[in-house]
């Protein structure tokens, strides 16, 4: 995958880049290309195959650092 809108409150904010399954993390994830000025928060979407999937911004690294996943 790569070019699908990323939006906001139905605004076309950027594109993403690369997308795939995290499995460590279990979920999905998403890199895109965004203004700067893009604030964390609700509201983001992206358009992929006809269809809009809710979508958030990260701000910190999607791993888990102290590894607790694996000790659980």
């Amino acid at each position: 995958f790569g070019g699908e809108a990323v939006l906001r409150d139905g605004e076309v904010l950027g594109h993403a880049t690369s997308a795939g399954h995290g499995y460590t993390l279990g979920t999905d994830l998403l890199l895109a290309w965004l203004p700067a000025d893009c604030e964390p928060g609700p509201g983001y979407e992206v358009e992929a195959f006809g269809e809009r999937y809710p979508a958030r911004m990260r701000t910190r690294p999607a791993y888990d650092p102290r590894g607790e996943r694996l000790r659980a």
